[in-house]
Order: C-alpha cells, then structure tokens, then sequence
C-alpha cells in the first residue's frame, strides 16, 4: 500500500498540471464562463442605462483571443444602420463604444451602401464574358479624407442612416474603380486602349464612377495613376493627360519613400 501513494500523488499532480494547463489554453482562446456570464449580464445593463428610450438590445457576444477581450454585438430592429458593439474586458467593463463611430459618425450606412455598390459591379468583373485580364477589380465608394489622393469620394458626416440611396446616381459623384490589369505589353498606350475598353463596358452594363485607381502591370514592370477623373478617359489627348497622372503618382510615391526613410533614420540615430 505505502508503494502505491506516491505513485497516486504523482499522477494526481500530473493529471491536475494537465487540467490546469487545458483549462488556462481554452480561455486563452474561448474566455472563462465566469467572465462569460458577467459580460453577459453588464452588456443589456450598459444598454438600458446608456441609451435609454431606444430599441436596442444585445444580439450576440463572443471573445476574442486577439485581444482577450468580449465583443458584445448591439442591434435595433427598426434600425439597419444602427448596429454597434462594446469592446469590454473579463470583468464586464466596457472599453470602448463604436456607438459614435458607426451610427452617428456614418461609418454603417457608408458599409451599406458600399456593399450594395460591390453587388452591382462585381458580377461584371467577374463574368467569363469580361475582356481584360484582371488580378484586382471591385468597385468602392471611398471616404473623403485629407490625403492627396482621397480627395473624391464619400464624406461621411453627411450620410443619413436608414435612407435609401440611389447607388448608380451616388456612384456617378463618389464611385470609384479599382482596376489593376495584366498585359505583356506595359506601355501608355496599352494602358489608354484598356482603359478606353474598361469605361466603355462599364457604361455598356450602367456601372457608374467617377474616379478610377488604374494598373497595368506584368511580371517585370507596371505604370498606373489614382483618382484618375472618369470625366478625363476619352481618346483625344488620353496618353498625354494618362502620362501627367503616372508622373504624379511616380512623385508621390517617391516622397512617401523618402519621409519614411528620414523617419527610420531619425529613430536610429536618435
């Protein structure tokens, strides 16, 4: 009997260290179920004491192991653009609210109406009858932002949630193509005849846009321009205008690669 105790306490230790380490595993990528059930039961009291006088109710909650944080989805049934969620902690504490961002700051309808964008245009891009070899296409309705070149596009403060827009006729201020095509030949002049090709068949299938993002490329070289003007894509002087917006973008491109470089040298030397 004396022999068979330690041998019971080793593997007593052994099978509690296993468990332990199971259980610390599992909730590193699932969460707890004590952390469960209070996240589960702060989130409709943040609601209720947050945003009174609304519809909004909880409609699902899950943890996330990238940020070992609960993500509690909030909706409203007589709102689709009125979705947000809490980032909240093991103890129930919320975060961060996306309240702001995504209902009032336009963040959800501007998801909305761009995916409405995609399904019209997708099924162009994609048809075996479409022309040009492609390795990205989509169409987007971009956010206006103080970048150089994010100049056209959607302002999002001006966006009403729950409005019903007529995507063509939005599509025709703030739509833009993103196109970067595959040719052995890479040259102004191929890339004016695609894009010639590429405008013509968009019209053909009522897919407005006012901007385009352009590429063309192989696998040694490629020339491209951005927020090049739908308005600008007719043949008379194309390749001259097509050459200007290349040059333009080559500078920019150079200068964003030049301000990194003296950031990571002024980290290094300082």
């Amino acid at each position: 009997m004396s022999n068979k105790k330690p041998a019971f306490y080793i593997l007593a230790f052994v099978f509690t260290t296993l468990l332990c380490f199971v259980l610390v595993f599992l909730s590193a990528f699932f969460g707890n179920p004590i952390s469960s059930f209070i996240v589960n039961r702060k989130a409709p009291e943040y609601i209720s004491q947050k945003y009174p006088d609304t519809d909004f109710y909880v409609n699902d909650v899950f943890y996330s192991f990238k940020d070992s944080r609960y993500h509690a989805i909030i909706k409203s049934p007589s709102s689709e653009d009125s979705s947000f969620s809490l980032d909240m902690n093991l103890n129930g504490a919320v975060i961060y609210d996306t309240y702001k961002s995504d209902v009032t700051g336009g963040m959800n309808v501007w998801r909305r109406i761009s995916q409405e964008y995609r399904e019209i245009s997708d099924p162009i891009f994609e048809s075996d009858s479409f022309p040009y070899e492609h390795n990205i296409a989509f169409a987007d309705l971009p956010i206006i932002s103080d970048e150089p070149f994010e100049q056209y596009g959607i302002q999002l403060d001006e966006l009403v949630p729950d409005k019903d827009y007529d995507i063509r006729e939005l599509a025709k201020t703030s739509g833009q193509i993103v196109f970067y095509a595959n040719s052995d030949e890479v040259t102004t002049k191929k890339a004016c005849e695609i894009l010639l090709g590429l405008k013509s068949t968009l019209d053909e299938n009522n897919i407005p846009f006012y901007s385009i993002d352009f590429v063309l490329q192989n696998k040694s070289t490629d020339i491209g321009v951005r927020e090049f003007l739908y308005s600008d894509i007719y043949s008379d002087g194309l390749e001259a205008r097509f050459d200007t917006a290349a040059k333009e973008l080559q500078k920019y491109y150079a200068e964003q690669d030049a301000e990194k470089f003296d950031a990571i040298n002024s980290s290094v030397n300082s």
